[in-house]
């Protein structure tokens, strides 16, 4: 991806090439490199210009450095604050933060089966964590009340969350925003908020979607609990085409036994249980 591509919340902008280093600079030490002087003097100017150049150059590589330095921790202390604020709202309803890292990285294999670029995976990784946070300004006792009381609380922390998440121009949050908003709509048109239907659902809250009910039925929700995997994909598979895209229900199951692995193990190493931030590519083994 290039620099003009390069947009703040992901790997992306704390990478920066050499091309920061001016060309003029280094076009000038090749030049003085093949001059031939001709006196002593030209030779003591040149090894001067030399050690002043070499200087300079020395100056720019330490500048971008501290530069990259800082971005990469600004960019950990913000998706590091993304990820509390979603374990606040799991911790309201007696979660823990295990079930968001798993959502988070089986949404990004999921996106990489899908055939999404890299950088857009690895977005969807930390975004896709943030779907329930409008649940911070949902009353508990709707949360955690009778079917009608949670039905209605299910339908207004859509766009709560899409409240808390929107209006930034930080391509993470933005991507954030319309999961929060867009998960529980249907491919039918039949959810909420908006009565979308197919393709007008962001790709991204229709990977969540799938990967949400998948992390349900893992954890034995549903009427009956479903009676292991296979019965969790004959659901999904059911539902496609009318709650679900039909393209992401089929590379999901596709990739089933990766994504089953991946939950497996963030169950295993309860990743992201006290609420700090998992770090690294180990989803990309799966």
């Amino acid at each position: 991806m290039g620099r003009e591509n390069a947009s703040f919340g992901t790997e992306t902008e704390i990478f920066l090439s050499d091309a920061d280093v001016p060309l003029a600079a280094s076009s000038f030490v090749l030049a003085q490199a093949q001059a031939q002087p001709r006196t002593g003097g030209e030779r003591v100017e040149r090894a001067a210009a030399f050690r002043q150049m070499y200087r300079l150059m020395d100056d720019f590589h330490r500048m971008r450095c501290e530069r990259d330095a800082a971005f990469r921790e600004l960019t950990r202390a913000h998706h590091e604050t993304l990820f509390r604020l979603a374990y606040a709202a799991e911790l309201k309803e007696g979660d823990s933060g295990v079930r968001i890292v798993r959502i988070g990285a089986l949404s990004a294999i999921l996106g990489r089966a899908l055939a999404q670029p890299q950088g857009w995976c690895e977005m969807l990784l930390l975004a896709a964590p943030m779907l329930d946070v409008g649940k911070i300004g949902v009353p508990g006792q709707l949360l955690r009340g009778v079917a009608a009381e949670c039905d209605a609380a299910a339908r207004c922390h859509t766009e709560l969350g899409a409240r808390i998440l929107g209006g930034s121009d930080i391509p993470v949050l933005n991507m954030a925003c319309e999961i929060a908003l867009c998960h529980h709509e249907r491919w039918d048109g039949r959810g909420f908020p908006g009565g979308l239907a197919g393709r007008e659902i962001p790709l991204s809250a229709r990977i969540v979607a799938v990967v949400d009910a998948f992390d349900d039925f893992s954890s034995g929700q549903g009427d009956p609990p479903p009676s292991g995997d296979d019965d969790i994909l004959a659901r999904l598979q059911a539902m496609a085409g009318s709650r679900f895209d039909p393209a992401v229900v089929d590379a999901f199951v596709d990739n089933a036994p990766r994504l089953a692995s991946a939950r497996d193990f963030v169950t295993g190493q309860q990743l992201g249980c006290d609420g700090g931030l998992w770090e690294g590519d180990w989803w990309t083994v799966f």
